[in-house]
């Protein structure tokens, strides 16, 4: 079988189309967590992880504050607004992923960037611990592109192998011919 060499270091197809994989589940880590902080967030826990987009905890706190001067039917609005909200966000992270599982490069490129610009947030409001989580999965993210590029060449090497070894049995499967 022929390798693939990715950050210097070669692998096998199969090993690539599996860390691709895990490249790609980066985004479901992050729209997950940042569905518990939301969770936790409208049941009124008090407690979130640092793990999340800096967005989504912007829209749960402006919808706090806005909640503060509200009551009743309004207050409840607010809370159901802001959580629909979120759930667009986190479904665009997903959607991040599911495209880029599937093969597209671009949509991979563009979670990244915009991980890395909600990463931003966290600078701006001085959130040091935030920010370190962020530039932690941008790193993982931005390492991982390196098998986001080679796996459409290990999908057509196991392809090609994979025909190859059905071949192989067909011929070895025919009986001879004879000639009369």
């Amino acid at each position: 079988m022929t390798n693939i060499e990715v950050h210097k270091k070669s692998y096998e197809p199969k090993e690539i189309i599996v860390q691709a994989n895990k490249a790609c589940g980066w985004f479901v880590t992050i729209a997950v967590f940042s569905l518990i902080n939301s969770l936790l967030l409208f049941f009124k826990s008090g407690v979130t992880f640092v793990i999340g987009l800096g967005i989504t905890m912007i829209v749960d706190g402006i919808i706090l504050s806005a909640k503060e001067s509200a009551t009743g039917a309004v207050a409840t609005f607010l809370m159901v607004a802001g959580f629909l909200i979120n759930l667009v966000l986190i479904g665009v992270l997903v959607l991040i992923w599911s495209l880029s599982k599937r093969g597209s490069k671009a949509a991979y490129i563009i979670g990244v960037t915009l991980y890395l610009l909600d990463g931003l947030l966290f600078l701006l409001v001085k959130d040091w611990i935030g920010l370190a989580f962020h530039m932690f999965f941008l790193y993982m993210l931005i390492g991982g592109y390196g098998f986001i590029k080679a796996r459409t060449n290990a999908e057509k090497l196991l392809t090609a192998e994979a025909i190859n070894k059905q071949s192989a049995i067909n011929e070895e499967s025919e009986p001879p011919v004879q000639e009369i």
